[in-house]
């Protein structure tokens, strides 16, 4: 089958949806299809080994939904995707209500199959809302919907008639079982991780905070942060800057050492998730996961992760104390168990089972 995936966001720029169709294209190959992916700055970065790449230009950081998204704006992207859209039999979308979605739906020839995914979960979008008109006539052009999750389905719903089938995010859940630890981090005693973008919606400063205190009475513990290159000035008692360790954008092989290494991972994002494929990577990675109690972590995690309130600086701490103390064996076995469900080969299964209802397309 021959397939080709756009994305909307920056592939030079770490993300859930550029994560997603990186694990989707990769999974799709494995399983002997023929993928072209497109998106903003592919030049800019790798791509999955057999996927053919163009690149869709440049991309514009906006602000959106409580973070910077860097979206694709280059004109340049119409041309490119008119002269190499033809071939495909299926045009899988992810998010087709952004630019470059849109112009992939409505620039894709009649008698091919295409695909929306939706990834953002919300209360509410003043743009969709807004928008309503011009989005309810894309949905007609799509042959099916899915979503990420129940959250990311509720949002669309919300303003288009559109029945999207939960299809979730993947993890190479191999890759991160088989990693070899990181030799530096090794060194440190137990480590505690934080992956994601140093901003209030990621709860940056919440697991900063958290770890502070429950190091206090630990001194064995450390604190691994990436892609964040530092900490905000008062944040880290000068007693502990020597153990809050912010390594900046890191490799993807290390990155997997990183994980590899840590005793447990906190994602304290304060809501506006839809998923979380970063408590999928700690799961598989043999990590003990605290994450913020939100529909979104709830779909991923299930009962394999321990729940904290969002922004509850005391609760995260309680929490990680106890972990550390008594429960993280518990806790990573589970996550190991339930990481395997979510394993790419088998989400690209189910993914290719959408293609194929409505395959051939008239």
């Amino acid at each position: 089958m021959n397939v080709a995936i756009v994305c909307p966001y920056s592939m030079a720029l770490p993300g859930g949806v550029q994560e997603h169709v990186r694990g989707l294209a990769a999974g799709l190959v494995s399983h002997g299809c023929e993928v072209v992916l497109f998106a903003p700055d592919l030049h800019m970065t790798g791509h999955p080994p057999g996927v053919t790449a163009i690149s869709l230009g440049g991309s514009v950081k906006i602000p959106a939904n409580g973070s910077v998204a860097p979206i694709g704006l280059d004109p340049r992207m119409l041309v490119r995707l008119e002269l190499a859209l033809d071939p495909a039999e299926v045009i899988h979308v992810h998010e087709p209500f952004l630019p470059a979605g849109l112009a992939a739906v409505m620039r894709a020839p009649r008698r091919t199959a295409v695909i929306g995914t939706f990834h953002a979960a919300a209360d509410r979008s003043l743009p969709y809302a807004v928008a309503r008109p011009l989005l309810r006539r894309v949905a007609r052009r799509m042959h099916a919907t899915t979503a990420v999750s129940p959250a990311a389905r509720a949002l669309v719903t919300r303003y288009v008639p559109t029945d999207p089938v939960i299809v979730p995010n993947g993890v190479d859940a191999t890759a991160f079982a088989t990693a070899s630890p990181d030799p530096w981090a090794s060194t440190l005693g137990r480590v505690v991780l934080f992956v994601g973008r140093p901003e209030p919606r990621k709860g940056f400063d919440v697991a900063v905070r958290a770890f502070c205190a429950a190091a206090a009475s630990r001194p064995d513990i450390h604190l691994v942060c990436l892609p964040a290159r530092e900490v905000p000035a008062g944040l880290v008692p000068p007693s502990l800057a020597d153990r809050v360790h912010t390594l900046g954008p890191v490799p993807a092989d290390r990155k997997l050492a990183l994980f590899r290494s840590a005793t447990a991972l906190l994602v304290p994002s304060r809501g506006s998730e839809s998923f979380g494929i970063v408590v999928l990577e700690g799961m598989a990675a043999g990590c003990a996961v605290l994450a913020s109690d939100i529909p979104g972590y709830r779909a991923a995690g299930g009962e394999a992760v321990r729940y904290v309130s969002p922004g509850d600086v005391r609760a995260w701490v309680s929490a990680l104390g106890e972990v550390l103390d008594s429960d993280e064996g518990n806790l990573a076995a589970a996550g190991t168990e339930r990481a395997r469900t979510f394993d790419w080969p088998r989400v690209a299964a189910r993914t290719l089972d959408v293609y194929r209802g409505v395959l051939p397309v008239e």
